[in-house]
């Protein structure tokens, strides 16, 4: 047991070098002017009377140094007392606000008095002493137990900070238990979808808010900046479902019709306001009161800032709108990028590229229109910064999958045209010239170019090459069929109707002689009636006795 403890007492001191124990509070400080009996600590058992008049018995564990003042508040069950104590003593020692605000949480659990403020005081202590989850879950505890506590969005502010904290980079630590200061860090391999289910905790608890549109969008984002070069498929379709989560519940759906009567585009915030102030702004003093208008406040889409004043006015609920839609637009665009990056070798997926593209036309389509250059610039109600940037990149994007796109199939032409399967490749070949003869944003003209040239100068050999081997293909059938090699014969017939099957101009343009050309145009005339010839044949034999 001796060296068990030596082991153990090793250990801490390990922690503390590394720098593993919260910070504590002045202690000492706030023990000096309180005067303290030694021997009070450890494990105490009491009979106390609960809130129904029960009498029971009590085991609390007492930390060293726990004012003795605080002692006989607790004893004589004051949680109005010990909680006042509490708040004043955790300015300066930690371990003596936590010990009162857990006992008052512990024995009036129920009270919606004293607990929401002993589980707020506990997340404070938490946040002090850097256990930024811990503080999450207490303010949690709150909001959960008292959803109607009027503090209720100033916690749930508080927790989309601590989250964003941990979406920034710091690291979830794991407490030792008994005790409020040793810890051990956590890798951030072991913790990867930590951050995201805070996020998640924040929409569950006001799901259709501007909040939540908010902490869906954050939710997908940890799980985006937690791909790797390891992550599954199933990883980064865990972060696409979080995006497209906060597009499809919290996108703004209310349409108007677009520029010059033709389409539709999405209402601008400015509007939205414009139309809910003519509603409900019955005096026209450009404010609506929490008074008059409860459910605008109800609504979790206003800063605990913006409501200080009880009242909200027009430009304070544009700004709450832009930001839910802002949250949305980022999602739709993170959709596109989390596909491009699975699409970076056109040959391994060329339908994650078109996933890609079809995601980001969705974003400009949404949050975007062509101008007079053929380029798309931001619609009104949308030309942030960051709206201008990311168009310009969405759209960059799309035109470089499209390269993407024209290599594979580039690569896919070289491939059959290997495989001497002329007609498969000039497909491929073909489908490169089309796409690539396009508009395209200017700098990526000099790429487009060379593949549309390079593709072109393939697509035309391959008429060479199917004109060369049909006239060998027909050769071959015309010597099979001579020696009775039907089956061939007939084989070697139809390749050539397939190699040889095109227009009359191209056969000419592309024949290497004109006697070549009238030869081609003299076997298409006639290889139909060849292979019925050699098919009547075969069903003669076959049909024989």
């Amino acid at each position: 047991m001796l060296g068990a403890g030596k082991y153990l007492l090793l250990a801490g001191a390990a922690l503390g070098l590394l720098g593993c124990v919260a910070p504590t509070g002045s202690a000492e400080a706030a023990r000096a002017s309180v005067k303290s009996q030694p021997g009070e600590h450890g494990l105490q058992i009491s009979r106390v009377i609960d809130e129904q008049g029960r009498e029971r018995r009590e085991m609390l564990y007492i930390p060293r140094g726990i004012p003795r003042s605080l002692m006989e508040a607790i004893e004589s069950r004051q949680p109005e007392k010990v909680l006042e104590m509490s708040q004043k003593m955790a300015e300066t020692d930690f371990t003596a606000g936590m010990f009162g605000a857990k006992w008052v949480a512990a024995n009036f659990p129920h009270s919606p008095v004293h607990g929401p403020v002993a589980w707020i005081l506990v997340a404070e202590i938490y946040e002090k002493r850097q256990f930024g989850q811990l503080a999450f879950e207490a303010y949690q505890t709150v909001i959960d137990k008292w959803p109607g506590y009027p503090r209720r969005r100033e916690l749930m502010e508080r927790q989309m900070r601590i989250a964003d904290r941990f979406l920034a980079g710091e690291k979830f630590k794991w407490k030792l238990p008994w005790q409020e200061a040793v810890y051990l860090p956590l890798p951030r391999w072991t913790t990867p979808t930590r951050t995201a289910g805070l996020y998640q905790k924040l929409v569950g608890s006001a799901p259709y808010s501007p909040m939540a549109a908010e902490a869906q969008f954050k939710s997908g984002e940890a799980l985006r900046r937690e791909l790797g070069i390891l992550s599954t498929a199933e990883d980064k379709q865990m972060a696409i479902d979080a995006f497209q989560m906060a597009a499809d519940r919290y996108g703004r759906r209310e349409m108007a019709t677009d520029v010059g009567g033709v389409g539709e585009r999405l209402v601008t915030a400015t509007e939205k306001a414009n139309k809910v102030f003519t509603m409900l702004d019955t005096d026209k003093d450009g404010k609506l009161t929490r008074q008059s208008n409860p459910d605008i406040f109800d609504w979790q889409g206003f800063t605990v800032t913006e409501m200080a004043d009880e009242a909200i006015t027009k430009p304070e609920m544009i700004a709450a709108l832009d930001r839910q839609e802002q949250m949305v637009a980022q999602g739709r665009y993170q959709i596109g990028q989390i596909y491009q990056s699975q699409a970076s070798d056109g040959l391994y997926d060329q339908t994650v590229s078109e996933k890609s593209i079809r995601a980001y036309n969705l974003f400009l389509d949404t949050y975007a229109v062509k101008g007079g250059d053929s380029r798309y610039a931001p619609r009104d109600g949308f030309q942030s910064e960051w709206y201008n940037k990311s168009v310009s990149q969405a759209e960059f994007n799309i035109h470089k999958m499209r390269l993407e796109q024209a290599r594979g199939n580039m690569a896919t032409g070289d491939f059959y045209a290997k495989k001497r399967d002329w007609t498969a490749a000039m497909k491929h070949y073909g489908i490169v010239v089309q796409d690539m003869s396009k508009d395209v944003v200017q700098s990526l003209t000099p790429q487009r170019k060379a593949l549309h040239d390079t593709a072109n100068a393939q697509f035309a050999a391959m008429y060479s090459r199917r004109i060369t081997d049909g006239l060998a293909l027909h050769r071959t059938a015309r010597v099979a069929e001579t020696a009775g090699r039907y089956n061939i014969a007939l084989e070697q017939y139809r390749r050539t109707q397939v190699n040889l099957g095109f227009p009359e101009a191209e056969i000419r343009q592309y024949a290497a002689t004109p006697k070549a050309a009238e030869e081609v145009l003299q076997i298409n005339v006639r290889v139909r009636e060849d292979i019925s010839r050699i098919e009547s044949v075969l069903a003669r034999i076959q049909n024989q006795p």
